[in-house]
């Protein structure tokens, strides 16, 4: 049984829409407004990106068939697709190697060569009985599904969440550099929340006001916001400190009901230098003034949830690892339920 328009579109998780167009389905994780406001700026490439969306359904199919055509929308060319049965991963559909990766320190990162991108596709044993299958989509790619189909005779049922969650941020909360799209700190906090979740992550990105006061077409219940490492690198204080109270006044307006969390940076490296935006703990504490005037914005300080230490790291001092992504996913979970009164 092939996947239809309709199909995908109730079992897709983590879109703002789905379209079917002549080169197959594509997932949009930004509605079209904003998909218009990043068109003028420097990250439009990035858009296409399917960061944070999955399938998600209970099904009792013995097999599970997935054709997809993978384009280069993000600075790095590795991609994988993870496919889990319940809460075990049956495999993947990548294009990593061991010879597109460096080892190095004790940890993993992209090498310099460039991966092969295109048409790839799996076959996937899904066993006997009913089950939950879930397909977490590349982040660092623009990845369209050309067909996806289950036994002709399997019966097929949405998972929908409760909870719904908007989370924006930088390169980190984009993915940069999970191996697995499941192993990002954004993948594991929403599991963790049994949420739906809209990833708005862009590599590179900082407070951008525009994009607040861009409201979805969902009331959502949590929002997490993880920018200011860039703004702290790349912007003076008074342009930091006007971008984000902006982003967060807007983003509070918006989005009333919602509980907003204000996630304070990571460690990094080069964290004890000082620039033009000040020293970087002057992040947190400019975050905590912003959050002091708006009802429903709380700080959390991440700057400890990934160890200080480069192995953590792919590039050995900002982007998390795998490893540095678990300790990052499962510390920011465990926070939130703690304002939330969740186990």
């Amino acid at each position: 049984m092939n996947l239809n328009l309709e199909t995908l579109r109730s079992i897709a998780l983590g879109t703002a829409y789905v379209t079917e167009e002549e080169n197959g389905f594509h997932f949009h994780r930004f509605t079209k407004e904003q998909e218009d406001l990043y068109k003028t700026t420097s990250f439009a490439d990035k858009i296409p990106c399917t960061a944070g969306v999955k399938l998600c359904f209970r099904t009792n199919s013995r097999r599970l068939y997935i054709k997809t055509n993978v384009k280069k929308a993000s600075s790095r060319s590795f991609f994988a697709f993870d496919i889990f049965k319940n809460s075990e991963k049956l495999g993947q559909i990548t294009n990593i190697t061991n010879e597109g990766i460096v080892f190095s320190k004790g940890s993993l990162m992209p090498g310099n060569v460039d991966l092969p991108l295109g048409i790839f596709e799996g076959d996937f044993d899904l066993g006997e009985g009913d089950k939950t299958v879930t397909v977490y989509f590349p982040w660092s790619a623009d990845a369209t599904i050309i067909s996806a189909g289950i036994d002709d005779d399997a019966i097929l049922e949405p998972i929908k969440k409760e909870i719904k969650m908007l989370i924006f941020g930088d390169s980190i909360t984009h993915g940069y550099d999970a191996f697995s799209p499941s192993g990002a700190y954004s993948a594991i906090l929403t599991d963790a929340l049994g949420a739906d979740s809209r990833n708005k992550g862009i590599g590179g990105e900082k407070f951008r006001p525009e994009l607040a006061l861009c409201k979805e077409d969902i009331d959502p219940n949590i929002i997490t916001v993880a920018y200011g490492t860039n703004d702290w690198c790349h912007h003076t204080k008074d342009t930091f400190e006007k971008n984000c109270s902006e982003f967060y006044e807007a983003i509070s307006k918006n989005y009333p009901n919602a509980k907003i969390f204000a996630i304070t940076p990571i460690w990094r490296a080069d964290c004890n230098e000082a620039t033009a935006c000040g020293h970087f703990d002057d992040i947190k504490n400019f975050f905590i003034k912003v959050a002091e005037k708006l009802p429903n914005v709380r700080v959390i300080d991440g700057k400890d949830f990934v160890p200080h230490n480069e192995k953590y790291f792919s590039d050995f001092y900002l982007h998390p690892n795998d490893g540095g992504f678990a300790y990052y996913g499962k510390a920011l979970a465990n926070e939130i339920k703690k304002h939330l009164n969740m186990r």
